[in-house]
């Protein structure tokens, strides 16, 4: 989420686009997940 933020600082119109990798695949590719893309994809449902 960190290279998103980035590109979300330095140009908001593509930022809004960026997501992290684990809501644009539906599952968190990370082996230690910290949950944040669970509760995006939740909130994104309701």
């Amino acid at each position: 989420n960190q290279i998103a933020s980035l590109i979300r600082e330095k140009n908001p119109s593509l930022g809004r686009f960026t997501t992290p990798q684990g809501v644009t695949y539906g599952k968190c590719p990370e082996k230690n997940n910290c949950g944040m893309c669970g509760k995006i994809l939740e909130a994104r449902k309701n």
